[in-house]
């Protein structure tokens, strides 16, 4: 959405609260995340998902993240919330469950039923989970167990810090083959939760390409992710142009597909 944490922290004063025509938009103010005191903040953090440890290049951006939260004066503890080994499954099991008729009703009020290759792709790997009606309320059932337990292990922190795959920036058309989905469940856990969170670039591999820090807060802590990632922005680098190897097509070499 914007290069920089201020820009979206702009954006999003400017788009948050009731706008007299969505009836989903709580009424909750938006706090300002420059009176965050950031001393007095708690952190957890975690590298490995249970599921797919993150690479050695993602895991060193991740503690690095961490480390200049503890140079901050802040609370910094390595702990992993519960139950995302149930992520991946239980996201395409609620996106699945229709078999794809949501997407597909939807591609047909736009005048059309034909979809883009990403969509046609995501609709099988989430093919495997149709289920009945009562299949799906089930599944509604453990998304709320998995929110009750997240709730639960946030009530010591104020945010959370971890990977958003366990990989770099995948390169273009890569993003929904299998095992790279499988690799997305660092962020695809906050996909469920529905909680605020600010991504910033914070590092960057060996080959080249960004590697991003999702800051994830508490429900109506808006300003909490923004105050942290605008100080995980400035410490580990910033938003970086990128640089472009002229007439070069070999794998890892850095390019402006970012």
């Amino acid at each position: 959405m914007a290069r920089h944490v201020d820009d979206l922290a702009l954006a999003f004063s400017v788009i948050s609260g009731p706008d007299g025509v969505d009836p989903s938009v709580a009424p909750v103010a938006m706090a300002d995340p420059d009176e965050v005191e950031l001393g007095s903040l708690r952190i957890a953090f975690y590298t490995d998902d249970g599921t797919m440890p993150s690479n050695a290049d993602v895991a060193k951006t991740v503690h690095g993240a961490a480390q200049t939260c503890k140079d901050e004066g802040m609370l910094v503890e390595e702990a992993r919330p519960p139950g995302l080994d149930r992520v991946y499954d239980l996201f395409f099991g609620l996106y699945g469950a229709d078999g794809g008729a949501m997407i597909r009703g939807f591609a047909q009020t736009l005048g059309t039923t034909e979809l883009h290759p990403l969509a046609e792709r995501f609709l099988d790997l989430a093919a495997p989970y149709e289920t009945s009606s009562a299949g799906l309320l089930a599944r509604i059932f453990e998304l709320d167990a998995f929110r009750v337990a997240m709730h639960a292990f946030m009530a010591k922190y104020d945010a959370l810090i971890c990977p958003v795959a366990a990989f770099p920036a995948p390169r273009h058309g890569e993003a929904l083959q299998p095992d790279v989905v499988r690799g997305f469940v660092y962020a695809t856990a906050f996909n469920l939760t529905g909680w605020p969170v600010a991504t910033v670039r914070a590092g960057t591999s060996a080959d080249g390409l960004p590697i991003r820090v999702p800051v994830a807060a508490r429900p109506w802590q808006e300003h909490v992710a923004l105050a942290l990632g605008r100080h995980i922005e400035a410490a580990c680098g910033d938003w970086q142009p990128p640089t472009i190897a002229a007439n070069s097509k070999e794998p890892g070499t850095a390019s402006a597909d970012r």
